[in-house]
């Protein structure tokens, strides 16, 4: 069914419904219609534009930067920030910049723009961070240092340097330490270097006879002999040993990479040991004319040789004996001191005072004691008197009096002895030689005497001569003394 023949459908009650065609409404009568001015408000926004751009004009200034490297962008970040070629026109104030290029940190910072109309602002860009590759030989790992601070071991990459000069540092164990500075080019760039150690130590040739003896450099067993070893640069104390033999011991100043040849070591027998000691004890001791010490006492002694050992303490004969010594090893040799004796006569008042030598009352006072020739302590005491003390010391062949006469008091006197005699009953002290030159005697033990007059001696031994001591040397001295002198020239 169409539109015509529903328009034209008979309703229900029998009435048809005709259609009717539009006709828009039309404005209300009296009422006027309203227009917008576009062409005075177009011109309005246009002159409040250019008085707006020339206050802009008029109040900014001109600005340019300059940035360190050239090729680096640069925005400022403001709504109103016209740039004409080379130069911003900004207004004084704070202005936030950015500037950008490849390979530096970006540079953002808020900048001041003064009042100055031509103004010129610097920018400079920081590189970014560096690496650098280290490459080693010969040595498979060396330790690393940057500016002092430790790095990872060699070969390795050290990334995030900060562009600039390092020093650097390389070290392995028997090389030379490399020392040097590099410079980073920084901006993510990796730089190489080769580094080649160089050998801190020298070849050393090192041969003894007999063979087979140990070697120690600064302490460390490196091996017998014959060998060849490499010793590191500086000072080192190489000893050789082998039992049997004294240990050979030299300092050498070890160059890097120069071969060090030690001529071969001849080594020399152990000396041998002598544990010498006496009765009594604190005797001095020589060994072949040379001194060496009170006993007891070890000496070092040359070995399969014969020694004359000889004990010496005043107030006992001398005793002497002769020993051979094998290397390595130690004699024990005692000697008896027979005690020297000499004649000592007493002469006391009152004649039944005690006397005491050394502390030992002796079995009266009156008497002839023979005692050894060193010194000893005398007192002489009775009750109600004062007591004498003194110190005498007898010589062979000389007979020594002690006349004390006591006086009653108590206490120690000193005045109670006459004055001191001694006698002369064995030999005459001295007497003149056979040439009797006038210049030469000897004493009745046989002791060589020589006479010197005041003025200048040499004294001491020539270096060529066999008997010399080690620490001998001739030297020049003056008497001074208005009488002649008797020196010893040796013996007894």
């Amino acid at each position: 069914m169409d539109s015509d023949s529903a328009g034209a459908q008979t309703l229900q009650h029998g009435s048809v419904i005709e259609p009717t065609p539009f006709v828009p409404p039309r404005a209300a009568d009296g009422l006027p219609g309203f227009k917008l001015p576009w062409l005075k408000l177009f011109l309005f926004a246009i002159s409040m534009g250019v008085i707006f751009v020339a206050w802009f004009v008029i109040s900014a200034n001109s600005v340019e930067f300059l940035t360190e490297p050239e090729e680096a962008t640069v925005v400022v970040k403001e709504l109103l920030a016209p740039r004409i070629g080379p130069n911003w026109i900004l207004r004084p104030g704070e202005h936030r910049v950015e500037a950008r290029a490849s390979g530096y940190q970006v540079f953002e910072e808020s900048l001041l723009i003064t009042d100055e109309t031509f103004q010129k602002h610097t920018i400079t860009l920081l590189p970014l961070p560096g690496h650098l590759r280290i490459e080693l030989a010969p040595v498979a790992k060396a330790t690393v240092l940057i500016d002092g601070e430790p790095a990872n071991d060699a070969p390795t990459t050290i990334r995030d340097l900060a562009a600039g000069p390092h020093n650097l540092q390389v070290s392995a164990e028997r090389y030379k330490t490399f020392e040097g500075r590099v410079e980073i080019e920084g901006k993510d760039i990796e730089q190489t270097i080769a580094i080649e150690l160089q050998p801190a130590w020298a070849d050393a040739s090192i041969d003894s006879s007999p063979q087979g003896a140990t070697v120690t450099v600064d302490g460390e067993n490196i091996g017998t002999t014959p060998l060849t070893a490499e010793l590191l640069e500086g000072p080192r104390k190489v000893d050789v040993s082998l039992p049997g033999y004294k240990k050979w011991q030299r300092t050498y100043p070890v160059v890097a990479g120069e071969p060090l040849d030690i001529p071969r070591i001849l080594l020399s027998k152990a000396d041998g040991k002598l544990f010498a000691k006496s009765t009594p004890s604190g005797a001095t001791i020589t060994i072949n004319g040379e001194y060496q010490g009170k006993t007891p006492i070890t000496v070092n002694v040359k070995p399969d040789q014969a020694l004359t050992v000889r004990a010496i303490k005043p107030g006992y004969t001398p005793a002497s004996a002769k020993v051979t010594i094998d290397s390595g090893k130690t004699e024990e040799l005692n000697l008896t001191l027979q005690a020297e004796l000499a004649q000592v006569r007493f002469i006391i008042t009152p004649e039944d005072a005690d006397v005491l030598i050394n502390g030992v009352k002796q079995s009266e006072a009156n008497q002839v004691i023979k005692l050894p020739t060193h010194e000893h302590k005398i007192r002489i005491q009775k009750p109600g008197f004062k007591s004498y003390e003194t110190s005498i010391t007898p010589r062979k062949g000389v007979e020594k009096r002690v006349r004390v006469r006591l006086r009653p008091g108590s206490g120690v006197d000193s005045q109670a002895r006459d004055t001191p005699e001694s006698t002369n009953k064995v030999a005459t002290p001295v007497k003149q030689l056979a040439d009797n030159d006038g210049q030469s005697a000897t004493t009745h033990l046989n002791q060589q005497l020589k006479l010197f007059n005041s003025g200048k001696v040499t004294m001491g031994s020539s270096r060529r001569d066999p008997a010399r001591r080690a620490n001998e040397i001739l030297r020049t001295a003056t008497l001074t003394c208005r009488n002649t002198i008797w020196a010893s020239g040796g013996g007894g």
